[in-house]
């Protein structure tokens, strides 16, 4: 390999790592693509209900 080969092989690896952790740990607590489905949308429900009871102007700082 070049040296300039390494980052991206290091960035390939760490991306294969963490999907085959994660495989793993949903595996072994029995999660479905289904569940992770349903989880997402409640994420989703929740953050547009707390955006919504922001004001419109927080994100920008007064000065």
């Amino acid at each position: 390999f070049r040296k300039s080969d390494y980052a991206g092989l290091a960035v390939i690896s760490t991306l294969l790592g963490l999907g085959a952790a994660c495989w793993f740990a949903t595996g072994l607590l029995g999660i479905t693509l289904l569940d992770i489905a349903a989880i997402w949308d409640n994420v989703k429900a929740v953050m547009i209900e707390a955006m919504s009871h922001t004001p419109p102007d927080w994100p920008m700082v007064i000065t």
